[in-house]
Formats: C-alpha cells, sequence, structure tokens
C-alpha cells in the first residue's frame, strides 16, 4: 500500500476491511466483502475508496501493462523477442492467446476487484448505508464521483483488449460483444454470473458514468492531481468521445480541459515522467502516484533503457521526427544499425520510482485539434491549429515555424499524435480508431487481437460469450 500523505490516514482501516477479507477464489472477483458489515463510518468509505485507486495503480490495471500490450500488437515499437516469457508476453506478442495467460488473467481479475471497489463505495452512497454525521453532501458527491471515474477508467481499458472497436461508421448499432460493465458490488459466488454487454452498451455506460463524476466534481476543488477531479473526469470523456468519433462532443470537452487555468504545457520533456509520490507538472491531468515502498510502475520494466528492455523504437518510426525535434533528441537514444532506438521516457533513475501519468494536457490539444477537423466535429480551424502550434513549439523550440494552413492539416495532426503520444498507450486504440492495420499487416478488427476471457471467467460464468 501506498505510504504518503494521503493515504497513511486510511492505511490500517484498508488492510482490514480489504485485505483480511480478501480472498482468492477461482473467478475472478475477488474482495467480496458484506459491504453493510465492514462499511459504517465516512472514514470506512474513504479507505475502500482508496482501495480502488491502489487496485486502479496495479501494473496490470492502470500501472502499464495495457500500455506495453499495445505496443505489442501495434507498429511503433521494435520488441526484443528473447526478452519475452513463454505462458505470458510470447503469446501477446504473437497474437495467439489462451484463457491460461497468467498476465491476462491477472488483467481481468485486478481490474473487476478494482471496479468492485468502486461499486461498494457506489452503493453505500446511493442506498444511504452509512449513517455517519461526518459523511456530509459534499464527501458523498466526491467520493461517489472518484469511484465512478475509476469505474469507467477501468472498464475503458479491458473493452479496448477484450472486445472489437467501435465502429464510428455505424454509431448506435455497434452490438458486437464486449465486456461485463458491472455496477453493483459482488456478494457471493452466483453474483457474478453476467453475460457480456454489447460494446455500444459499455459505450454509453463508461459515457454515463464519466457525466456524472463530471458533474458531481466539478464544484469540489482538489488540489492533488491523483485524485480525480472534474477535469479528469472532463479529459477522460474526450478520450473516449473521441474514440468512438464523437468529434463534437470530444473537441467540447478537450477544449474545457484546455483553458482552464492551472494546466500548460510542460517546457522539460524529462519532467513529464520522472516525477515521484505527490509531485506533478503543470501538464498533469490524472496520475498513479509511485513511493520507495510502493512500485508498481511496469512502464519501467517494459521500456528502461538501462533494463535491457522487451520494448524499444522501431527505427521507421523514430525517423518520423525532424532532427531538429527535441522529443527525438531527449527522448529516445538511437541504435539504428541493431533497427531500432531506445525509449527514455521511462529510464527510472534513483531511489524514487516514477509515477504513472494516464491523461496529460497535450493529448487534449491533439484530440481538441484532430477532432475539429474530422467529419461531425465542431470544425473550428482556429483551435485546431493553435492545438497543433503549441505541440510542435515545444517539440521544435529554434526551428519550429507556425503552420497558418489547414491544407493537409488533419493527417499533420495525426502523425503529431503518433510522435507525441508514442509508448504512452494510444497508439494501438488510434490504429483502431481509424481503421488502420497493426503490425505485420495485422486488420485493426482481427480477432487474434482480441485476448481470450481467463478461465475462471468461464467456469464461473456460464452465460459469459468467449472471443
Amino acid at each position: 500500500m501506498k505510504k504518503n500523505t494521503f493515504l497513511s490516514t486510511c492505511l490500517i482501516m484498508v488492510l482490514v476491511i480489504l485485505s483480511s477479507c480478501e480472498r482468492f477464489l477461482e473467478f475472478p472477483l475477488t474482495n467480496q466483502i458484506e459491504d453493510s458489515k465492514a462499511i459504517s463510518t465516512s472514514k470506512d468509505l474513504e479507505a475502500t475508496l482508496i482501495g480502488a485507486y491502489d487496485g486502479l495503480q496495479e501494473g496490470n490495471v492502470g500501472g502499464g501493462n495495457a500500455v506495453a500490450f499495445g505496443d505489442f500488437m501495434a507498429n511503433d515499437a521494435f520488441v526484443f523477442e528473447p526478452n519475452l516469457s513463454f505462458f505470458g508476453t510470447f503469446e501477446i506478442y504473437n497474437r495467439a492467446t489462451t484463457v491460461q495467460i497468467g498476465l491476462l488473467r491477472d488483467m481481468w481479475k485486478r481490474s473487476y476487484a478494482t471496479i468492485n471497489r468502486a461499486n461498494l463505495v457506489i452503493d453505500a452512497i446511493d442506498n444511504n448505508k452509512i449513517n455517519d454525521p461526518a459523511l456530509t453532501d459534499a464527501l458523498k458527491n466526491q467520493f461517489k464521483g472518484e469511484a465512478l471515474f475509476i469505474r469507467a477508467y477501468a472498464h475503458y481499458n479491458l473493452v479496448q483488449f477484450w472486445s472489437l472497436p467501435y465502429n464510428a461508421d455505424a454509431p448506435g448499432t455497434n452490438s458486437q460483444a464486449g465486456v461485463i460493465y458491472r455496477k453493483v458490488p459482488i456478494s457471493g459466488f452466483d453474483g457474478t454470473k453476467a453475460s457480456r454487454n454489447t460494446v455500444e452498451e459499455c459505450y454509453n455506460n463508461i459515457i454515463a458514468d464519466l457525466v456524472t463524476s463530471d458533474n458531481l466534481l466539478s464544484a469540489i476543488s482538489l488540489s492533488t492531481r491523483f485524485r480525480a477531479n472534474g477535469n479528469a473526469a472532463k479529459a477522460m470523456l474526450a478520450r473516449v468521445y473521441f474514440q468512438k468519433g464523437d468529434h463534437a462532443n470530444a473537441s467540447t470537452k478537450a477544449n474545457e480541459v484546455i483553458t482552464t487555468v492551472g494546466y500548460t504545457l510542460e517546457d522539460s520533456l524529462p519532467l513529464l515522467y520522472n516525477r515521484s509520490g505527490q509531485s506533478f507538472s503543470p501538464e498533469h491531468i490524472f496520475f498513479l502516484i509511485n513511493i520507495p515502498t510502493d512500485q508498481s510502475n511496469s512502464l519501467v520494466g517494459f521500456y528502461s533503457d538501462f533494463n535491457n528492455p522487451t520494448m524499444r523504437a522501431d527505427s521507421a518510426f523514430y525517423n518520423l521526427f525532424d532532427s531538429g525535434d527535441r522529443r527525438r533528441k531527449e527522448l529516445y537514444r538511437p541504435d539504428l544499425a541493431n533497427g531500432f532506438a531506445f525509449v527514455r521516457k521511462y529510464s527510472q533513475t534513483g531511489a524514487n520510482p516514477w509515477n504513472v501519468v494516464l491523461i496529460r494536457l497535450a493529448e487534449m490539444h491533439l484530440i481538441r485539434a484532430e477532432a475539429n477537423l474530422s467529419p461531425g466535429g465542431n470544425g473550428n480551424t482556429a483551435d485546431a491549429l493553435a492545438s497543433y502550434n503549441l505541440i510542435r513549439q515545444r517539440a521544435l523550440k529554434e526551428t519550429y515555424v507556425e503552420e497558418t494552413s489547414t491544407a493537409g492539416l488533419l493527417e499533420k495532426v495525426r502523425l503529431e499524435r503518433r510522435k507525441e503520444l508514442a509508448f504512452e498507450g494510444d497508439r494501438y486504440n488510434q490504429i483502431r480508431k481509424l481503421k488502420g492495420t497493426m503490425r505485420a499487416g495485422v486488420p485493426y478488427n482481427d480477432r487474434s487481437l482480441l485476448f481470450k476471457i481467463p478461465q475462471e471467467e468461464i467456469a464461473g460464468n456460464p452465460d459469459i460469450e468467449q472471443n
């Protein structure tokens, strides 16, 4: 568990409420506690919420594995195959997953355990289960808003890997199998039995949760960025709307974040990634804390050039950068004779482990630019140009030349997105959105890309459909 100021008041309670009640059952949802007994005070409720954040922080939930798994299948990474492990990363890389792959069983199980903790918080508040004067209406709104954000984020991650992509050319008709969208706490084996929601239903539920989260949190001032606030919900909404091709709403939500006082692009590129604990950049919108006693940033293990990394940048991708681009010089170390460049975003040094940045302002600028230029968008070319130029200005500095023309701008923005958000979990999803091809020419909707639902879920849930 985390040992910092934010968590210290609740650490013992988290251990009592969550750890003592958790059983590793032969189906994926753990933490099946009798919430009426375990959650009876405001402090109990916050401890359970912190448990949900702790679950989100795990490497196999929000802590980095999803980034690597997407890069295995997308087309910008050079994967050092001798580092792959059988019955794990080897099968993921080769699109040959089974129900027994431990990494994916854990990703599924831990994601739903995190969702279950969030649902315990939401259920306790919605059903007035806590009679404690300390639990004010303001705290109820805050805790519920945070829990809804966590629930939406975890489900969104799952649907990207276990479901075919949302087809933006046919909105409202995406009946392909999604994941189980769980909205109530699990209280026993029978509670796990549920069929998969459609992809359309999953996106609708994610958006509904984030809209409510935004409404509940927008009036609450949270000085930290490792707990969700209204801007985190808005930013996540921008991402989800963008992924489903709702460009008007995507650009609107991205713009709301961009125009919020307190967010600016970080001038130092390394400082976007090498912060620990509660330290944050003005560009960070939402991140996961790491400290020396709680190291769950799996990105370091996959990418750090100090560790003979499994994941490196392919030379063709590296050569997309202009020679004067600061990102090329500061975030990559070329070894082009061997066909790759080392990724330096996660080259952790020193005793303090780096936080995991899940959402940052540059993504909002790139969403605003591309969404405004895309079909169905707001068509605000001034905003599109402004966002594109800001990203380019930071990257090029002395060699930057302002772009004033919209001719070919959409493709330029997409290329900028590819370079700016590389190895941050974006490329795989954008290939799916744009209906492109993955590594080795595999089509974006090839079913071999889908992860298999773990055996534990299949065995305990006869209603579920396997990929």
